[in-house]
């Protein structure tokens, strides 16, 4: 008869593997939940972010934004012309990319934030993150310029949205 030997620490190996490879991944997904959670998950270039008292107010469990705020949080959220593609096509026809910038070879992403009015109107367009002045400045030409939006919907009632939307300047 064969006389099989048997080794408890054979399997040791893959526990202490597994157990590392699922502390990492928690250590990542928490650490990078901190920049994925402040979108929403409609799209890259619709994702919405949401600023710090936002979270604060409800982690508080407010639910809605007091009285003349925008919301930030909405069931429908609003939409540019047929959807995100439209939205892309739209910077993607609009954006003159500054000269200065080209000359000087100056790339990055701006971080825009509007409103949506419950109008559809976008207004109070700003920089986020300010990072080189010529590519904040032409970002906010375009969000200013939008045509109208379809509104953002809340308890079946159009409201004022705040919007967020990364514009990437890249020189080809």
């Amino acid at each position: 008869m064969k006389n099989l030997k048997f080794n408890p620490f054979k399997g040791l190996r893959f526990w202490v593997v597994l157990t590392a490879f699922t502390g990492l991944l928690t250590l990542v997904v928490c650490t990078s939940v901190k920049s994925i959670l402040p979108f929403s998950p409609e799209g890259p270039m619709g994702r919405m972010l949401l600023q710090q008292d936002t979270t604060k107010r409800s982690q508080a469990g407010a639910a809605t934004p007091r009285d003349g705020e925008p919301f930030q949080i909405v069931e429908v959220m609003p939409a540019f012309g047929n959807g995100e593609s439209d939205l892309i096509n739209y910077i993607a026809k609009n954006v003159v990319y500054p000269q200065q910038a080209k000359v000087k070879g100056i790339q990055g992403k701006v971080f825009v934030s509007f409103i949506v009015t419950k109008e559809g109107k976008v207004k109070d367009a700003k920089v986020l993150k300010p990072g080189n002045e010529m590519l904040d400045a032409e970002a906010i030409r375009v969000v200013s310029s939008m045509p109208k939006w379809k509104p953002g919907y809340h308890k079946d009632k159009a409201v004022d949205v705040i919007y967020n939307l990364p514009i990437n300047f890249k020189l080809n």
